[in-house]
């Protein structure tokens, strides 16, 4: 089962300050790498919505999993 991805304004903003970080501490081939590491974590979570294991801390209905390298 495979599930349409919607990324919320939040999250998508998260992401930009944080390949803008990359860019001005790093490089651009590390803030490439973190944006093509999240969009393939994020393909990987819509093909195995139900993957991953129950956090350690209490969050409803979350689950936790790696993220690609």
């Amino acid at each position: 089962m495979s599930l349409d991805v919607s990324i919320a304004l939040r999250a998508e903003q998260d992401m930009t300050l944080q390949y803008r970080w990359y860019l001005d501490n790093a490089d651009s081939d590390v803030a490439e790498r973190y944006l093509l590491a999240v969009h393939e974590t994020i393909l990987r979570i819509a093909e195995w919505p139900g993957m991953g294991r129950p956090p350690t801390f209490w969050l409803p209905n979350s689950l936790t999993f790696a993220v690609s390298r």
